[in-house]
């Protein structure tokens, strides 16, 4: 069916080929939950980027807006889900809320259901260096 207001998505993450069973091969989704703008200028080059927090990653992604059909940027790995995310006025703070339980990946991306901060508030702050990219 083709739709006259249909507009192609700007991003889709970890898009799986036709034919993919999930019961042989497992879940496919990046379980993204919480997403935010970022506009300030105060990490340079995150200008008009969005942000995106993944539960079954652990990582925040970055899409900038310049640039959506590269890949996502991946930030703040840790063993956790990340539910939500918040950006403060001052544009160097990003808040993200870890899910008191259930699976995400280990370091060497292995599945785990071992959550290193489970209900938690994380701030991530920059502070003048490089943000930590795994």
């Amino acid at each position: 069916m083709n739709l006259s207001d249909f507009a192609a998505p700007l991003k889709t993450f970890f898009t799986v080929p036709t034919g993919y069973d999930v019961r042989t091969l497992g879940n496919a989704t990046a379980a993204l939950t919480g997403l935010d703008v970022y506009s300030s200028t105060s990490i340079p080059g995150w200008n008009s980027s969005i942000l995106v927090a993944g539960m079954a990653s652990g990582v925040i992604y970055r899409i900038p807006l310049n640039a959506a059909s590269d890949p996502p940027l991946t930030y703040f790995k840790a063993q956790d889900r990340y539910r939500d995310l918040a950006i403060a006025p001052d544009g160097k703070r990003i808040y993200a809320i870890t899910a008191i339980n259930g699976r995400t990946v280990t370091a060497t991306g292995e599945p785990t259901a071992t959550l290193a901060h489970p209900g938690a508030l994380l701030e991530f702050t920059y502070t003048g260096t490089r943000p930590n990219k795994p």
